[in-house]
This record gives C-alpha cells, structure tokens and sequence, in this order.
C-alpha cells in the first residue's frame, strides 16, 4: 500500500490528489449547505418501504425487503438524484 495526500471536499467524500477539481467541486456540492441543496436540509427524511416478494417458494415473507428512499416533508415529495434541488425557497439548515 502506498500513502498519498490528496484534498477532499469539505461536505462529503470527493477527493483529488490535484486541489483544483475539489475546489470546483465544492461550489456545486449538494452537502455544502451554502448551495441550499435538499441533501444537507433539515427537511430532507430518510424513509423505508417493503417490497413484497410474491415468489418465496413456499416461506412468505422470506424474500421481502426493505429499500430506503429520501423525502421532502415540506414539498411532500420523494427525492431522487433527478429531483435534488439547489437554491430552495424552504430550505433549513439542520440544527
């Protein structure tokens, strides 16, 4: 194993060895809560939800699962990486 130094985002997990790219990356980050992105929210939720497998070959219940999804308890609606916003209007920094 080699050790490198490297720079990482401030928010979240991104790293490069180079500090220009983290630089950048950091302006359009969803966890900079300078951005009011819906990922560093306080109305941001974790839910669950069980799917419910038919097929269980004879023991029910055996194969269900659950699968986590984020939801906006303000705007009422599921986010995925197709609806994370930046810029909202209700946006609140968690406490």
């Amino acid at each position: 194993m080699k050790k490198i130094k490297a720079h990482q985002c401030s928010y979240c997990s991104f790293y490069r060895i180079s500090r220009q790219p983290v630089l950048k990356h950091e302006k359009k980050c969803f966890k900079n809560p300078e951005n009011k992105a819906c990922a560093s929210c306080k109305h941001n939720t974790t839910d669950y939800d069980t799917i419910y497998n038919r097929h269980h070959g004879g023991d029910p219940g055996s194969t269900d699962y659950d699968i986590a999804y984020n939801y906006c308890v303000e705007l009422d609606i599921v986010l995925n990486n197709y609806t994370l916003k930046k810029g909202c209007a209700l946006y609140s920094k968690i406490d």
